[in-house]
């Protein structure tokens, strides 16, 4: 069976999923750092990525500037999905590409 989580409420997931919430949750702490230094840091080549999906709740704005100026076109992923939504305010006033 697979399962995903649709929440941060760890209470919440912890009632929905009982004995199956540690199948559901992956904890890997990650220190304050750009998106290239993470890479670096997991030994992951830039090039092979194919997809990017980026959820920090509201703060897609500033991770992908930083990707934007950090990666170079040639070796950013074919597919950056994100929630744009939340985005709409910011981007009117900075937008990232011009």
């Amino acid at each position: 069976m697979r399962l995903q989580l649709g929440t941060l409420d760890c209470e919440h997931s912890k009632r929905f999923f009982n004995t199956d919430f540690d199948l559901c949750v992956l904890q890997d702490p990650l220190p304050c750092n750009s998106i290239v230094k993470l890479l670096s840091d997991k030994f992951i080549p830039a090039e092979h990525i194919a997809m990017l999906q980026i959820d920090i709740e509201g703060y897609e704005y500033i991770l992908l500037d930083g990707v934007f100026k950090e990666v170079p076109d040639n070796s950013l992923p074919p597919v950056i999905h994100f929630e744009h939504k939340v985005m709409f305010d910011q981007d009117k006033r900075h937008p990232l590409v011009n």
